[in-house]
């Protein structure tokens, strides 16, 4: 789990300056994230924990949400100085 306040992030909303967020880390450096029959894949394997992740329904993000996971199948690799959150 990452937690982060959002002061000083540029990309950041006005009114949501100075808010804590919660992310869970799915995916490490080198990893392969996708999206499989709305099911959250590392790897080629169901993300199974925390429990959450195996029973929830993915669906792809639009356009202009993320520039990752839009499509069902697509694979994004998580570069060497990168991690992958959710939620």
């Amino acid at each position: 789990m990452l937690v982060f306040r959002t002061d000083g992030i540029d990309a950041m909303p006005k009114d949501q300056q100075g808010q804590f967020y919660v992310k869970r880390i799915v995916g490490l450096p080198g990893d392969r994230i996708s999206i499989q029959d709305g099911r959250l894949m590392n790897n080629g394997k169901l993300v199974a924990e925390p429990t959450v992740f195996a029973k929830l329904k993915y669906e792809p993000l639009p356009n202009g949400m993320s520039q990752y996971l839009r499509r069902e199948g697509e694979i994004f690799e998580v570069p060497a100085d990168g991690y992958l959150s959710w939620g």
